[in-house]
């Protein structure tokens, strides 16, 4: 009896690993703290490296949104944007930004299902179409299932088509350009406190 009581918490503590991907299915985890850093895919010769983090809650217009920055070094050239997210009740994901003159992007709808397709205005830009794919993404052998890709078409553009991965617990894990064929995919996240590799 000794011997079982003693492998329990060595079982419970294996199972806490940093490497071990979370159980929850919140697509999208805004926490102030939380971040993703990625690496490019499919640029020759580039040392593209993304950090995007939850810096703080802002309130703009009466709402509150999360404001999520992304520092970007290209070579030995570093670029921040920032962009400010809110999720709705109903478990969609409107992002704003202030270049945009007020106006929010339906980006995500967390609660969506595969095959899911909606569309919105986007100023002078005309319609934007989103259509939402269920899928099974693997980053350096490691299997996330359940992943929803949320492909983005606006119709006035061309060669925009991009599609951004959010994966449960984790969020986003690959955003990818489908017209130039180069993107960045997740390296390593720190999400509510715990430390994730790729």
């Amino acid at each position: 009896m000794k011997k079982v009581l003693f492998l329990i918490p060595i079982l419970i503590l294996s199972a806490c690993h940093s490497d071990d991907l979370p159980i929850t299915q919140d697509y999208l985890p805004l926490q102030i703290g939380n971040y993703w850093n990625f690496k490019s895919i499919n640029e020759p010769g580039n040392n593209t490296f993304v950090h995007r983090e939850v810096v703080r809650i802002s309130v703009i217009d009466n709402r509150e949104y999360y404001l999520l920055v992304d520092s970007a070094r290209y070579g030995d050239t570093i670029y921040k944007d920032s962009s400010y997210y809110r999720v709705a009740s109903d478990g969609n994901v409107f992002v704003f930004r202030k270049n945009q003159s007020g106006l929010e992007d339906n980006r995500f709808r967390l609660n969506g299902n595969d095959g899911d397709t909606w569309s919105y205005q986007r100023g002078d830009d005309g319609k934007v179409t989103i259509s939402l794919s269920v899928s099974t993404l693997t980053i350096n052998n490691k299997e996330i299932k359940n992943c929803k890709g949320y492909y983005l078409d606006v119709e006035r553009w061309a060669d925009e088509e991009n599609t951004v991965t959010l994966a449960p617990g984790i969020g986003f894990v690959k955003e990818y350009s489908d017209a130039w064929g180069m993107g960045w995919v997740v390296e390593s996240a720190r999400i509510n406190g715990q430390n994730f590799n790729f």
